[in-house]
């Protein structure tokens, strides 16, 4: 069976023209190798740390690689899932050089934004060993406190490079998280070893641009249904006129374009489930909004 795709989302929704954040070494480009562990080094991207120094440390290979087959420059990663001594799934890689991997571990090293945050996005190739997904998991923080997540699991497998685009969404009247986290990992089936998900240039997306009122772009427009099985309705409350729109599924994937016709957007051929719909004005502002087909 087709494994579930989905996000946890953080409060609801509201963003704007994205920007890419500067995520450190985001395209894995630079490695580090001068952690030694009984005798073998550790190759860790740098500013990443991975499942590697676990997994030597007791007579394991390591999983976390450096491939040539990249999206951009000259490197990617790729990550292999495999269990442990202890049967539990062991590949892993977070952002920042530390060893902490869950999200409110206050030891997790972090790194800072620049702003207001809309999601993340990113290349990835994904071969995996029978019925599995990988799992792009975004903690955030504010002042060192854990505040909240968003992750994405992709289960189809792609043989060339895809894009992915997640939303994380809150309302403008929300404090925003001030640094953020990365955990990924290319199982989340248990049982499961040899799955491979190679990923290149990652990173966050910013949401408003300078000088838009936070406050009132969270009101900019409504939708509704909401669940619907056949159409949605937009409803602006400052542009009524000339909007454009995407609807991208949960895979990150966009699945429907337009210029939207001030009555309907037909939704009637979507598959169920959870979708999340931006609207453009003239001027270039977007907002999001997620919503069900049923």
């Amino acid at each position: 069976m087709k494994k579930l795709v989905y996000s946890v989302i953080l409060y609801t929704a509201v963003v704007c023209n994205q920007v890419m954040a500067q995520l450190p070494n985001s395209g894995f480009e630079q490695w580090d190798s001068s952690v030694v562990i009984n005798g073998t080094k550790i190759h860790d991207p740098l500013n990443w740390f991975s499942s590697n120094a676990g997994l030597v440390d007791i007579g394991m290979a390591q999983t976390c690689v450096r491939t040539t087959d990249a999206h951009s420059g000259n490197y990617a990663i790729q990550l292999t899932s495999k269990k442990d001594d202890g049967d539990e799934q062991a590949t892993y890689l977070t952002s920042g050089n530390s060893i902490g991997q869950g999200p409110s571990d206050p030891t997790v090293a972090k790194f800072r934004l620049a702003g207001r945050i809309n999601g993340f996005e990113g290349y990835y190739k994904y071969m995996p060993n029978g019925v599995d997904s990988f799992r792009i998991f975004l903690a955030m923080y504010r002042n060192g406190q854990y505040l909240g997540q968003s992750f994405i699991y992709i289960s189809a497998a792609a043989s060339s490079y895809t894009k992915f685009f997640w939303p994380v969404n809150y309302p403008g009247t929300i404090t925003p998280p001030d640094s953020a986290k990365f955990i990924i990992e290319p199982s989340v089936i248990n049982g499961s070893e040899g799955s491979v998900l190679i990923l290149d240039d990652l990173g966050v997306t910013y949401g408003f641009s300078s000088g838009v009122n936070e406050e009132d772009m969270a009101t900019q427009f409504e939708l509704y249904p909401n669940p619907t099985s056949t159409s949605l309705t937009v409803k602006s409350s400052t542009v009524v006129n000339d909007l454009s729109y995407e609807i991208i599924d949960a895979k990150g994937a966009l699945v429907l374009k337009g210029e939207y016709n001030g009555v309907s957007i037909d939704v009637a051929d979507l598959p169920e489930g959870l979708y999340n719909l931006l609207v453009s004005s003239p001027e270039g502002d977007t907002s999001s909004k997620t919503w069900i087909k049923k």
